[in-house]
């Protein structure tokens, strides 16, 4: 027998389910639900439960209001017990009604008539759907909801203009507006405006594209933006013909005579494009990615650092004086950490350089459980294909909690003089290569 609780209960998870098909016209109308009357054996053995449940729709029958759904009620006579009339299932007319019923009405009204506001601008909207947006059109703020109409009419009257975020000359849309967030919902509705399929991914490398990663390293906007069902939405600049901010990268430069031949500058960050000029000539190239850690590097001859890429590790192999020479890799002893050593492999190895990890075994990580923090998300798309066998043991062992559960060593942690003398070590044998 379900309750008017139950039956709210049960339209609630409906409604979180089926909103956004509804959104856009979906479903069949009237909706009903059984409310499972009892039966004369349960009214014989159960008099007082039966007699509780009718009360209680008696009472919501009492109190309700037009809108509400409908209560079907039944007449029915048991032998020895005489005529029941209960109530017996429950319609709703539309999708509203079960809005308004498990709470929910002011925010279905609100992102209805937000809908209607965007396909009476741009009608290719009704065809495409919006049910998608549900949340973003059900709990913007109206002033937030108006600099979204705004920025969507610039975009298509300016499909192409070139401008930085920054440069966007729209009223009340500032670059913090147009964050995180807010990035997949223009582009999606965008990218629907103008009727057209998902522009071709950019390149990947590892699964994660090098330009998002480097952003989300050095703690800036991601080019591609995570859906709630775990997909990206597709370029945001390309969509919506704006110019994208140039990829950068830091270095290091550890070895005296190249810091000369620059100018001096020890520590460099610059786009892609201008590193790749540097007329340098290496023996090695260390990455590394904790910047305080590389601050901390002693100089060494012939050699450059690169410094917090994360998953854009690849970027390295843009570099013409990078490409060929001994690679040392030296991240945090996490299931990421891995995974960033494993990119580096993939990334440089074709080009005839070796990349070798330091400090990333299980003699290191028993050295150093003194350590360990907590790693709160781990990683298992790790291609070991990339990783030597030592290696491969710490990161199963990591996985299956050898040393406890979800457990990783910062990089930063790890006993300095310990650290420098293998560094130094390794520098020192790019004399002979």
């Amino acid at each position: 027998m379900k309750t008017p609780e139950d039956a709210r209960d049960w339209a609630r998870q409906r409604f979180a389910n089926q909103r956004r098909y509804w959104f856009d016209g979906g479903g069949e109308w009237p909706l009903s639900v059984s409310l499972d009357r009892p039966t004369r054996y349960v009214a014989l053995r159960d008099v007082a439960a039966v007699k509780t449940w009718s009360a209680a729709w008696r009472s919501w029958l009492d109190r309700r209001r037009p809108n509400d759904p409908n209560v079907d009620v039944e007449e029915i006579e048991w032998p020895g017990m005489g005529p029941q009339t209960f109530a017996s299932r429950l319609t709703f007319a539309d999708a509203s009604t079960v809005a308004r019923f498990v709470g929910e009405s002011a925010s279905w009204d609100r992102a209805y008539e937000r809908r209607t506001r965007l396909v009476a601008s741009w009608p290719e909207l009704a065809e495409s759907g919006l049910g998608t947006f549900y949340t973003d059109l059900s709990q913007e703020a109206e002033a937030d909801f108006d600099r979204l109409m705004a920025l969507l009419s610039w975009f298509v009257i300016h499909p192409d203009s070139g401008l930085y975020v920054r440069q966007l000359p729209v009223q009340g849309v500032d670059t913090k507006w147009v964050d995180r967030a807010r990035r997949s919902l223009v582009s999606q509705v965008l990218l629907r405006i103008k009727g057209g399929l998902a522009p071709p991914d950019e390149p990947q490398v590892g699964g994660v594209d090098d330009r998002q990663a480097v952003a989300e390293a050095n703690g800036e906007l991601s080019v591609l933006e995570e859906l709630a069902d775990g997909s990206a939405t597709p370029d945001f600049y390309r969509i919506c013909g704006l110019r994208r901010p140039p990829t950068r990268m830091r270095i290091a430069v550890l070895c005296p005579e190249l810091r000369r031949q620059i100018g001096g500058v020890r520590d460099l960050e610059s786009s892609v494009e201008d590193l790749v000029q540097l007329p340098m000539r290496l023996r090695g190239v260390v990455i590394i990615e904790n910047l305080e850690t590389a601050y901390s590097l002693e100089d060494a001859p012939g050699v450059v650092a690169v410094v917090k890429l994360g998953n854009a590790v690849s970027l390295v192999g843009k570099l013409p004086w990078a490409r060929g020479v001994p690679v040392l890799y030296w991240g945090d002893v996490d299931s990421y950490g891995f995974s960033i050593l494993a990119q580096a492999r993939q990334a440089l190895e074709p080009y005839g350089s070796r990349v070798e990890s330091v400090l990333m075994d299980v003699s290191a990580v028993e050295r150093h459980l003194h350590l360990v923090v907590n790693e709160p998300m781990q990683t298992s798309r790790v291609d070991c294909r990339w990783l030597r066998p030592y290696e491969i043991e710490v990161y199963e062992g990591l996985l299956g909690n050898r040393w406890g559960k979800q457990v990783r060593i910062e990089q930063e942690r790890i006993s300095w003089p310990e650290a420098s003398a293998l560094l130094r070590e390794w520098a020192s044998r790019l004399a002979f290569t």
